[in-house]
């Protein structure tokens, strides 16, 4: 009799324990959010949802007109030290530690800041056109945190840009975009690295902003 009754309370507390650890393994599966930076197979759709949050921003700051601004947000001076992003940490970091001062046409970085410093690394790199109109005219960084990873995810826009406009860096609204030198032993006028990749027309060049977060 007594032998029935302990078979009995080791099979319940076994089924309790089963039940126990079940609930366990549920919750901490419906606790761990699959970031591009989890080890192992990345989920499709958190890297599906990154870069829709990163293309989303993309086009708020496009829409807005602050992407283009940001694109000629540029030090077009004769010195070969300012040949840069306006107020940036160089030509190959770009805002790499601090963001660009609140009176730079900045949205995107922002957005950017908000949604993925805390949780991955981004970049943002901006490709153009030469001056016959070909796609590997260059590459010019906006923000470099890091390297990504093969688990990087990539948004991109393209933006044109037209002759009449203006570098938007300190003291670039004197002069048109096309009065600038774009060769880098050259510079007497400024310097600009895009150039105008269509002469005859009131499109100067058209470039690819591109958003890599991992």
């Amino acid at each position: 009799m007594f032998d029935d009754n302990r078979g009995q309370a080791y099979t319940l507390e076994g089924f309790i324990g089963s039940i126990l650890i079940l609930t366990a393994v549920l919750f901490a599966l419906q606790s761990v959010v699959i970031t591009p930076t989890t080890g192992g197979t990345v989920d499709r759709d958190a890297r599906d949802q990154v870069r829709l949050e990163a293309q989303d921003m993309l086009v708020l700051s496009a829409d807005s007109g602050n992407l283009s601004k940001m694109i000629r947000y540029w030090n077009g001076t004769e010195s070969n030290t300012d040949r840069r992003f306006a107020a940036s940490d160089g030509r190959s970091l770009g805002y790499s530690s601090d963001l660009p001062p609140g009176k730079a046409p900045r949205g995107l970085l922002l957005m950017l800041e908000e949604a993925f410093e805390d949780k991955n690394g981004y970049n943002v790199l901006v490709t153009y056109q030469d001056d016959s109109g070909n796609p590997d005219g260059g590459t010019m960084t906006m923000v470099r945190n890091g390297f990504s990873t093969q688990s990087g995810v990539v948004a991109t826009y393209t933006i044109t840009l037209y002759d009449d406009q203006r570098l938007t860096g300190p003291g670039g609204d004197e002069r048109a975009l096309s009065w600038y030198d774009t060769d880098k032993s050259d510079g007497d006028n400024g310097y600009y690295p895009i150039p105008d990749a269509y002469d005859d027309s009131p499109v100067y060049n058209v470039v690819t902003v591109k958003v890599i977060v991992w």
